[in-house]
């Protein structure tokens, strides 16, 4: 009676074990993906989480370099070029500055991904005057590498003098002015992953 019963409980655990080790079987083979050349990869190495080197293409104009960081919570944060002057700007506008940009992205479909970002325009005496906006849709080349469009825009219309306040970007009844030297469809922009260099030795 004893054998019989320990052969019992052997064989429940036994059916346990096995039905474990099928679910985790399937975990590891949905977080396997192929890559470009037909080979395996892990799921999170065709994730856009980490810090890139963007590149914003102005055409003939020139680029502006970006440091764009991609959260696993599904966060961005960003600081680019133009942050603390604007070359491109008419002259009552060079001391025009903006800060740090915080957004959000998602996944919108296999290696397609976009995000929405909102950052703060000052003017040269550091007054706030509004909000810019930028939307991306992008895709991973490989795990390295991404391209894709970003649309810019601002929304202004910050009071410095009593009662202060900014328009809220929130509002979807804000009007939004598209950037006057953006190509129609947005402009197209390249990114590089950011890896460790150990020290020189």
């Amino acid at each position: 009676m004893e054998a019989r019963t320990c052969r019992k409980r052997f064989g429940v655990a036994a059916g346990v074990m096995l039905l474990l080790a099928g679910i985790v079987g399937v975990v590891l083979a949905a977080s396997v993906v192929g890559d470009e050349s037909g080979g395996r990869a892990s799921s999170w190495a065709l994730q856009p989480v980490g810090s890139w080197v963007w590149t914003t293409d102005l055409g003939p104009l020139g680029s502006v370099p970006v440091l764009t960081t991609f959260h696993g919570d599904g966060t961005v944060t960003v600081a680019d070029g133009f942050m603390f002057a604007n070359p491109l700007a008419p002259p009552p506008a060079q001391g025009m500055k903006r800060g740090p940009a915080h957004g959000v992205w998602r996944h919108t479909g296999g290696r397609s991904f976009g995000g929405t970002s909102l950052w703060l325009s000052f003017d040269g005496t550091g007054m706030v005057q509004g909000w810019a906006r930028s939307r991306s849709a992008l895709e991973l080349v490989d795990r390295d590498h991404f391209e894709g469009l970003v649309y810019i825009e601002t929304l202004g219309g910050c009071s410095t003098t009593p009662p202060i306040g900014c328009p809220d970007p929130a509002d979807p009844d804000a009007e939004w002015t598209p950037s006057p030297i953006m190509p129609p469809e947005g402009f197209p922009v390249s990114a590089t992953r950011i890896h460790r260099l150990p020290l020189p030795e």
